[in-house]
């Protein structure tokens, strides 16, 4: 089975706009569910600022495996990658801190990076993944870019490997 969740606040949500609390309450409104389902064994997915989303379910609940697509430390690291002249991470109203919420956490995590990836800084993806105390794999997809990982058969294999391991 598959659950794929939107955050709340985009599409056609009439409730309000996005934010880092209403996404966060979902993360416990998905656990609710799937304590109520009576699922066991959970693989969360979380890819670019999804990552944080997934890292923070992880920490607030028991999961079997966790796949980090284009992954970070911390949200405001892309503030200081998009702009060098300006304090940008002390101007975001809201942050993502998977590298803290990451803390403690013992599910198997794999961790798939682009090689080419403009948007995430390679050194906030080698932070978070050396921040990581489960076992854990690193897969960089040469020559992806950020948008390009899923035109890769590598991206796949990867996958299907780290799942089928104990």
């Amino acid at each position: 089975s598959f659950i794929l969740v939107e955050y709340p606040g985009y599409g056609n949500d009439p409730t309000g706009g996005p934010s880092k609390k209403r996404i966060l309450e979902n993360v416990m409104t998905i656990q609710e569910f799937l304590k109520e389902k009576n699922y066991q064994n959970v693989v969360l997915v979380g890819e670019s600022l999804g990552v944080g989303v997934a890292a923070y379910h992880a920490s607030t609940a028991p999961t079997q495996k966790l796949i980090f697509i284009s992954p970070y430390y911390i949200l405001s690291d892309m503030g200081r990658f998009v702009s060098h002249l300006y304090a940008v991470q002390f101007w975001m109203r809201e942050n993502y801190t998977p590298g803290l919420w990451m803390k403690g956490v013992k599910t198997p995590t794999l961790l798939i990076y682009a090689s080419n990836d403009e948007i995430i800084p390679r050194s906030t993806m080698k932070r978070l993944y050396n921040s990581i105390t489960a076992p854990k794999k690193l897969v960089e997809i040469e020559g992806a870019t950020h948008n390009t990982l899923y035109e890769y058969p590598e991206f796949y294999k990867a996958i299907e490997e780290f799942l089928k391991t104990e």
